[in-house]
């Protein structure tokens, strides 16, 4: 009787551990299948470990497999504060990481002595004698360990039960990490389409719409919530529409991605889109679905227009220029030329593109071309030659005008040249040189030809005044005296007039030199005045000089010619005075170390030069009065050698007058300074002036 109750006893405790059992793999099934997060799951499989065995701690841990570590997820059992389980555990640490690690399970029914835990003190405190670790596998790859740490002992159906168990909870973390990473793609994906910088597309065989990015939005102005299921005809309008539709229906019956380019009319505006279409296959091969990408090129093309056209007109300039026009690569090699150049050289362009001057021209016009292009290569910039090349016969000249074409990053890839036909300006050139040489050699001959007639003349003519002023010096009637007066006047002013045409010839000639001399310039106003005194008593003028005190009183230079052109502007003043004053003023108008420059005018109060004629009369031969009927004479020639001697001394001359008010002739010039101030002779006095009335 003891036996059998035994035996009913043994029974009975082994069908409450299946009944456990099976409600536990029955629990842990439910918990994975509807648990929304693997924490949830773990929690609850650790609690139905506890509840359905009795234990007194159950922990799970999942496999960080990048770290090689196990960290704990669950713990459960009226004990799980007291036993301070490890938070991570390294593989193969303890025998938690040993089982991770060998992937074999570990039961033991005697724990005392066994490295399970750290800290094995808690054990005996509250009664646990056994153990068991089971890994969480999938396909051999361990994703996780449980332990259940138990009061009693663990063996039979209960391992059998906790093995299975293990496996449950396995596909459930595993299903979890599955779930997660999908997320994640799933994530990483759409965050890679709205991020795209072009539009994609995704829709079924038949064209419904089931997937489309932000930039897709964008393009056609319709938001993903008003185009997701619907057909192209739904969106776009008809031709655009049935343009997509025969797009996807040839990627269906080519099996292969479809390339197109269209300008399609959007909800937005006008686009045009290059777009590649291409079949997404299932697992089987069979197509489930369209994909699509598209490139807005729009402003591509907005550009491609632009440079038609402007390579239209560039065209059109190029074939209608009168000019031959060539554009050359690095190497030489002719890449664009234009009627006119193929006219020039007589050969039609697909004889003359891709070829070189060697291949064209003589070895020597071809160096000469080539070294010219290479110059324009080197210095980047644009350059004129005169080239000469041989045309059935015939020698042409050109005038090349050749500059860099440059590429994206600023560095010539080419030369455009434009050359003008020359030839006939240059045989002008020619002939205009040999008669500008043949004039020269005329005036040459002319002036050589005035200056022996006026020094022919100048020498009888002084022989004249001197007789005439010899006879004057004798006893004479009044009225000879008169008339020998009269003759010598005459001669006077016929030798000056001499004196005027032989300066004019040496100074066409280039003759005309200046000496170097010391000179004190006030002595120089000394003498002039005293020469013009009795000319300008006569006329009842009253005659001034002023000299600045800045002006140094030695200077280098040729007095000669200084007072010619001071006698000259005096002489004229005088003569074109007929009441008031002439003044004569000398001031510093700058000063160097060396070298000194002087303003000098001349100012009266005279008839006046009108506005027109002022700048003319310092041209040969020219006055302001140039009638025939002139009241007072002269060849006007005496202001033109004035105004070449100041520029021969670093000056220039001009007037400043009005009709009726006079005028002031200015004259500047300049002189170094004598070293030695003693070599000459001065006035005595700083400022000095001179009135005669």
């Amino acid at each position: 009787m003891t036996d059998e109750l035994i035996e009913q006893g043994s029974l009975e405790e082994s069908l409450i551990k299946r009944v456990r059992m099976a409600s536990l793999s029955a629990e842990t099934a439910i918990a994975v299948a509807t648990g929304n997060s693997l924490a949830e799951i773990l929690q609850s499989c650790a609690g139905s470990l506890v509840r359905n065995l009795d234990a007194a701690v159950a922990l799970i841990w999942t496999l960080d497999p990048h770290a090689q570590v196990l960290e704990l997820q669950a713990t459960a059992g009226r004990h799980r504060i007291s036993c301070n389980p490890e938070n991570r555990i390294p593989l193969g640490h303890l025998e938690i990481g040993r089982i991770a690690k060998s992937g074999c399970p570990s039961v033991v029914n005697d724990i005392l002595g066994e490295e399970w835990v750290s800290d094995p003190a808690w054990l005996p405190r509250i009664g646990v004698t056994a153990a068991a670790g089971f890994p969480l596998a999938v396909e051999g790859r361990v994703v996780g360990v449980m332990a259940v740490f138990s009061l009693s002992e663990i063996k039979g159906v209960v391992i059998k039960g906790l093995s299975a168990v293990a496996d449950t909870i396995a596909v459930g973390i595993d299903r979890k990490y599955i779930e997660k990473r999908l997320q994640e793609t799933q994530k990483l994906l759409t965050s890679f389409l709205d991020n795209a910088p072009m539009p994609v597309y995704v829709c079924s065989p038949e064209g419904r719409l089931r997937l489309v990015n932000r930039e897709w939005e964008h393009v056609v102005g319709r938001t993903r919530e008003e185009v997701i299921g619907k057909y192209p005809e739904d969106i776009f309008a008809a031709e655009t529409a049935r343009a997509f539709q025969l797009q996807n229906r040839a990627v269906i019956d080519s099996g292969a991605p479809v390339i197109t380019e269209e300008h399609v009319e959007l909800p937005n505006g006008s686009h045009w889109l290059y777009t590649t279409t291409f079949p997404v296959r299932n697992s089987t091969g069979q197509v489930e679905a369209l994909g699509g990408i598209s490139l807005d090129i729009t402003q591509r093309k907005s550009a491609e227009e632009a440079q038609r056209v402007s390579e239209a007109r560039l065209s059109a300039l190029l074939e209608n220029s009168p000019a031959p026009i060539f554009i050359k690569d690095c190497e030489g090699r002719y890449l664009k030329v234009n009627r006119q150049f193929e006219s020039c050289y007589r050969l039609p362009a697909d004889q003359i593109l891709g070829r070189t001057d060697q291949d064209l021209f003589s070895s020597e016009q071809a160096s000469m071309f080539r070294s010219s292009d290479l110059e324009v290569f080197q210095s980047k910039t644009s350059l004129q030659f005169e080239e000469t090349a041989v045309d059935g016969g015939r020698q042409r000249t050109s005038l090349v005008v050749k500059f860099p074409l440059f590429d994206a990053v600023g560095e010539p890839y080419a030369i455009c040249g434009i050359a003008t036909d020359i030839t006939e300006r240059k045989g002008i050139e020619k002939e205009l040189r040999a008669a500008k040489e043949i004039a020269e050699a005329g005036n040459r001959a002319k002036s050589q030809f005035l200056a022996n007639v006026s020094h022919e003349i100048r020498t009888p003519m002084n022989g004249i005044i001197g007789l005439t002023r010899l006879v004057l010096d004798t006893d004479l009637t009044s009225e000879q005296r008169e008339y020998l007066e009269m003759a010598q006047l005459a001669s006077e002013s016929l030798l000056t007039i001499i004196r005027d045409i032989l300066d004019f010839s040496k100074i066409e000639a280039g003759r005309l030199a200046l000496d170097s001399i010391q000179f004190d310039p006030r002595r120089i106003v000394r003498e002039v005045i005293s020469t013009c005194n009795v000319s300008a008593l006569e006329r009842g003028l009253a005659l001034n000089s002023y000299v600045h005190n800045d002006v140094p009183s030695s200077l280098v230079g040729d007095p000669t010619r200084l007072r010619q052109i001071i006698l000259n502007l005096l002489s004229n003043a005088i003569k074109f005075t007929h009441e008031g004053c002439v003044d004569l003023n000398i001031s510093m108008l700058s000063s160097g170390e060396d070298q000194v420059a002087l303003d000098l005018s001349v100012t009266d109060t005279g008839i006046g030069i009108p506005t027109d004629k002022q700048t003319v009369i310092f041209q040969p031969f020219v006055q302001a009065d140039g009638s025939t009927t002139r009241r007072y004479g002269g060849t006007g020639l005496g202001l033109t050698i004035a105004a070449e001697l100041a520029e021969m001394m670093g000056g220039r001359i001009w007037v400043e007058s009005e009709v009726g008010h006079g005028s002031t002739f200015h004259f500047t010039a300049c002189f170094p300074m004598a070293e030695d101030e003693g070599c000459c002779l001065s006035c005595g006095d700083c400022d000095s002036a001179l009135k005669v009335s």
